[in-house]
């Protein structure tokens, strides 16, 4: 599956949370949110749309940025479809996205599962 295929194919099956979804699909689709992603904040930074919260001086400055914001909502839904059906085509159970929960440690583990083959008898 090439990186426009698995796009389409995940903004077609939006909120399809049944099925499975290969590697190629899952980690096509997470390069291109990461993707629009950036160019949503470079955007965002190049016309003024980025509001800062806050200058406590933390190490994080809170900001909110408009067209980040719009894309985050907009791919929301398709990632965690795909998410869910990559856990499930990898044999998992979707509850395994509950490790997103646990700092590093526990997306480490995701990752480990996201990167697994995929399992001929694959648990729903």
């Amino acid at each position: 599956m090439d990186f426009q295929t698995a796009v389409r194919t995940c903004f077609t099956k939006y909120a399809e949370f049944n099925g499975r979804a290969a590697r190629p699909e899952f980690w096509w689709f997470s390069l291109f949110t990461w993707i629009v992603g950036r160019v949503a904040t470079i955007i965002d930074d190049g016309v003024g749309t980025t509001l800062r919260l806050g200058s406590s001086g933390a190490w994080y400055d809170p900001k909110f940025t408009l067209f980040n914001s719009i894309v985050s909502l907009v791919v929301f839904l398709p990632s965690l479809a795909v998410a869910v059906r990559r856990l499930r085509d990898a044999g998992k159970s979707f509850w395994n996205l509950a490790w997103v929960f646990l700092p590093i440690i526990g997306w480490i583990i995701l990752l480990v599962q996201f990167a697994a083959p995929s399992k001929e008898q694959a648990t729903a």
